[in-house]
This record gives structure tokens, sequence and C-alpha cells, in this order.
């Protein structure tokens, strides 16, 4: 039997997937968000970019009004469809949105809706393309510092920022990393060299891909 960790807290039928199979579960919020309402703007906004669901999230609860939305990952953009909003272009990662927007949408300005660790991917190459655009740092990301004595077989992780807690107060390197996109991926080579990416960016496509991994061990 194989001990699993999870570094976001799941779903019972997320649970049940890896229940269902012999090996443990321990999960636990490596980050969690803190909404920072001064920055949410309190304007109109023609196009709007949103790379995540907490940001989704928030802009629906605020009722925010766009003309037009740019958005990383499927489940962020079904967040906002169902919502109401008006999704133009749905990108799997922040790199192939950034060359749309640069290749078709030159001419556009754009207002970026985001956490305040928010990655540079975008940021950098609207600027480098001389697009014009502006930050709205609507939430923070929160370690939550859990250090373990055990030692796992796999982890899985959602974000940089989870990588980066995870590894802050624990030294034992798992055996597998198995992340939900390239992106976290990338934060996870700095620890290990055996990081596994998911075939989709979804939290069960991630427990998919780390049960093969433990069941071919």
């Amino acid at each position: 039997m194989a001990r699993l960790l999870s570094t976001k807290k799941l779903t019972e039928s997320q649970r049940q997937l890896v229940l269902n199979t012999n090996h443990s579960l321990v999960e636990y919020n490596a980050i969690s968000t803190e909404v920072k309402p001064e920055a949410i703007p309190k304007r109109n906004i023609k196009n709007a970019i949103i790379t995540s669901q907490t940001a989704a999230k928030i802009c629906i609860k605020h009722q925010l009004m766009f003309k037009s939305v740019f958005c990383v990952g499927q489940k962020t953009a079904n967040l906002l469809i169902n919502a109401g909003y008006n999704v133009v272009l749905i990108c799997t990662y922040a790199k192939y949105l950034s060359q749309i927007l640069v290749e078709a949408y030159s001419n556009e300005t754009f207002n970026l809706l985001c956490s305040t660790q928010r990655l540079n991917t975008i940021p950098s190459a609207l600027t480098s393309a001389g697009i014009e655009f502006k930050e709205h740092h609507i939430y923070s990301t929160i370690p939550h510092y859990k250090s373990f004595s055990n030692q796992f077989d796999a982890v899985l992780f959602f974000s940089p920022s989870g990588v980066k807690s995870f590894f802050s107060v624990n030294t034992k390197t798992p055996h597998y990393l198995v992340c939900i996109g390239e992106t976290t991926a990338q934060s996870a080579k700095k620890f290990s060299k055996n990081v596994s990416v998911s075939l989709t960016t979804s939290i069960e496509s991630c427990i998919a891909r780390a049960i093969k991994l433990l069941n071919n061990q």
C-alpha cells in the first residue's frame, strides 16, 4: 500500500478515487486565499483577463461587468459562462493565452484580475509587445505550513504556491511529485526529477495520474 498526500482537501468523489484503490490518503490545504476588496475595480471593464477559478468566483460574487473575458482553464471559463459572462477565448495555459493576445489582439487594452503572487507570464508578454494593460490584485495567496514526519510515495500539487508551501517545511522528497499543469511542474522540478503532469488540468486527472504511477511502481 502506497501513501498519497494531496496538498488540497478533496471532495468526497475525488477522495473515493484514491480510497477505492489499495493506497492510503492524507490531505490538507497547503494554501488559502484572502480577498482584497480595495483592489476590486468599481467600473465596467472592456477586456478582462482571468486566469484562476478564485479570481472568477470573486468577479462573479461582486458582479463585475466585462464586455469580453479571456480565460486560462476550462473550469475557470465554465464558472464565468454559467454566470452569463461573454468568454471569447479559453486557453489551457497562460503562455498560450499570451501568444494569442499578442498575435490577434495587439490593438486592444486589457485588465488582468489576479493574485498578488501572480506569475509574470502574461504581464511580461503584454509589456514586451507594447500592449496596454492594468493589473488588479484582487486576492492574495496565504501559505499554510505543515511538516510531515512520514515519507510519502506521491504528493499532488495544484499550484506553484502549494509547491513552495510544502517544501518550505518538508525536507524529505516524495518519490513522485504529481502536478496539475506545466506551470506547477516547473516549480516542482526545483525539488525533484520525478515530476509528472496530469493529462488535463483537473484534480481528477491529477489523482488518476498519481494512482497509475503508484500502481506501476
